[in-house]
């Protein structure tokens, strides 16, 4: 465990395009310890309920939510501080929120298409790889912890903007499309 917090403290020294690789890296390892531990020590918890025997879809779980969100780069180290607290001040009133302009004065529309995709993935709280209906109304808030939640019209508004497979949710490609129409 040890050598995983050095590689973890020693990644924020490491330029960008790098992180990415050094963060898959940490996580396969770690999932790759915790699948073969749970498959030479099988564990059962006894619940309230039932008995639970830990399974490779259990460990996946823990890894996903426990430990990989904890790495989730923040959206500081893609878009600058300053340019986000502009972006979510500019749309502090209910229902001013204008999608084309916020991503503008965040810098996110000026961004490579993989940065983007990082942006999603933060954003993308559930790791699903949508962005359903749920996490839109915190959408501000993923930026900036103050910030206002979205009103159900602005949420209506962004879906429709977004949505184009009419699904109920944005993929990672709709996303993207957004920022950079």
């Amino acid at each position: 465990m040890y050598i995983f917090v050095y590689i973890y403290i020693h990644i924020h020294k490491v330029q960008y395009k790098y992180k990415t690789l050094a963060y898959l890296s940490i996580y396969l390892s770690i999932y790759l310890s915790i699948y073969l531990c749970t498959q030479q020590h099988p564990c059962n918890r006894v619940t309230d309920r039932h008995t639970h025997t830990h399974t490779h879809t259990h460990t996946e779980r823990f890894v996903k939510k426990k430990f990989f969100n904890s790495l989730n780069m923040s959206l500081t180290s893609i878009l600058s501080a300053e340019a986000i607290e502009n972006a979510v001040k500019d749309c502090q009133a209910p229902d001013s929120f204008c999608y084309k302009k916020f991503f503008q004065l965040c810098g996110l529309s000026q961004k490579s298409p993989q940065e983007v995709k990082d942006v999603f993935r933060i954003i993308d709280e559930d790791n699903s790889g949508f962005i359903e209906e749920a996490e839109l109304k915190f959408f501000l808030q993923r930026f900036f912890p103050g910030a206002r939640t979205l009103t159900e019209k602005e949420i209506k508004s962004l879906l429709t903007a977004a949505d184009d497979d009419s699904d109920g949710r944005i993929g990672v490609d709709e996303f993207q499309t957004m920022v950079f129409s």
